[in-house]
């Protein structure tokens, strides 16, 4: 909590808590290898997150909305909208966490819609909600997927194949009732 204050980041107060653990014997060795799916998670993740900064650090993001952009010019507003929304959404997949993707591309989708004439309250709230999509698409997509993920209940490849089926669902609500609707209350 004072890591900022005392010049520590957050993954060297994680080792020297883990440290400290193994040190006192609150925790032993055995223990820490018995956990297999707890450090499935961590390499995982740890893994994705990085992936995610490169692709930002290397210009991922940049060129997305110049590739995006250009094509874009010309359509109608609801087809901006339903493109751009349906790339939002299933982009996520390349995302370790929902921060580091909202991060990235939120700013990025927003631009693209507000400058095809939608207005912001309405691209804001698509995206508020698309970005909850997430959690079914992947067992990365949030904090708590690996957890779920871990539990060992379901498959990877049976999870993707019921996210996938669930974002379609969603993605019918947002991309042709929630367009219906938003016109309807004259907003798009």
């Amino acid at each position: 909590m004072f890591g900022e204050d005392l010049k520590i980041s957050a993954t060297l107060a994680a080792a020297l808590g883990v440290s400290v653990l193994f040190i006192t014997g609150v925790l032993s060795w055995q223990d820490a290898l018995n956990e297999k799916s707890a450090w499935d998670t961590m390499i995982w993740i740890g893994l994705l997150i990085m992936l995610a900064s490169k692709l930002d650090e290397y210009g991922m993001v940049s060129w997305f909305g110049k590739e995006l952009g250009a094509p874009l010019e010309g359509y109608h507003r609801l087809t901006v909208y339903i493109k751009v929304a349906a790339i939002y959404c299933y982009i996520q997949y390349f995302f370790a966490s929902a921060t580091a993707y909202i991060s990235a591309l939120f700013p990025l989708s927003m631009t693209l819609m507000v400058a095809a004439g939608i207005p912001p309250f309405t691209a804001a709230v698509a995206f508020g909600i698309l970005s909850n999509i997430n959690g079914c698409l992947t067992r990365y997509g949030i904090g708590s997927g690996p957890v779920m993920f871990g539990a060992g209940y379901v498959t990877q490849g049976g999870w993707w194949k019921a996210g996938f089926l669930m974002s379609l669902i969603y993605m019918g609500v947002w991309l042709v009732v929630g367009p219906l609707w938003w016109q309807l209350l004259g907003h798009v």
